[in-house]
């Protein structure tokens, strides 16, 4: 029975730091929001990102974008840009 609940506890675990990944890179949060939304310190969610970033990186997923940094402009700023290069 406690196998069960420490794989629930791990899975959630892993949930949530999978969650913290996405708001971060898919939606532009800041680790002061997502931190607010799971009730934990900037410094946890900035570890979970980069363990989920590791881990995705070890596995080649191809959802990961390759980017080190987040653009400085807006994606239509950023397109309009390219589209007159």
């Amino acid at each position: 029975m406690r196998e069960v609940q420490n794989k629930l506890k791990k899975n959630e675990k892993t949930l949530e730091k999978q969650d913290a990944f996405l708001l971060y890179y898919n939606q532009k949060k800041e680790m002061k929001e997502i931190a607010a939304l799971f009730k934990k310190a900037p410094r946890t969610i900035y570890r979970w990102i980069k363990e989920v970033k590791m881990a995705r990186e070890d596995g080649l997923d191809p959802r990961m974008s390759k980017r080190k940094r987040r653009r400085k402009y807006p994606l239509p700023v950023f397109e309009r840009i390219i589209a007159l290069k």
